[in-house]
């Protein structure tokens, strides 16, 4: 199930992954609270693709509506609000390092036609991270200039 708050935008993902995607069952839902329960019941993996919690503590799903047993993977590339209420209803959580991780080792694969040292970019994005989300959480609170060039909308989250 994708969510999104324009309805539209959420058909538009379910069309184009359902052509890759022809062994597994797509469907479009508008970002509605009671749904969005209703359906979190039902899953087993939540893939949390929006900007909520980038920039702040806000959560796209309220704590007390995460069912334990889940799955749940959140994009941006720290632990948010989001992954720590989930890990406090018992779900398994993974924010969205590890993706950051693989895609550039694949790059640089891909360009490069070496293998990728895994390891050395490990130890690199921890450290660039901390320094990173230590910056921008200075910057946030202080610069205008920041949000305005950060600013993004909030977008999907997948349910499955």
């Amino acid at each position: 199930i994708v969510f999104n708050r324009h309805l539209h935008r959420a058909e538009t993902l379910v069309k184009h992954f359902s052509r890759s995607a022809k062994h597994m069952e797509l469907r479009a839902m508008p970002w509605h609270e009671t749904i969005l329960e209703a359906e979190l019941a039902k899953a087993k993996v939540v893939v949390q693709a929006t900007s909520i919690g980038l920039h702040g503590d806000e959560t796209p799903v309220a704590a007390e509506a995460i069912p334990a047993d889940l799955l749940v993977l959140d994009l941006i590339y720290r632990q948010t609000r989001f992954l720590r209420d989930a890990a406090a209803a018992g779900c398994r959580t993974m924010d969205g390092e590890l993706m950051l991780l693989t895609q550039g080792a694949a790059a640089f694969t891909l360009w490069t036609g070496k293998p990728a040292p895994v390891e050395l970019m490990r130890e690199r994005l921890a450290a660039a991270a901390a320094s990173w989300w230590t910056h921008a959480s200075i910057c946030h609170a202080n610069c205008r200039r920041w949000r305005r060039r950060w600013s993004v909308t909030p977008a999907t989250t997948w349910c499955v």
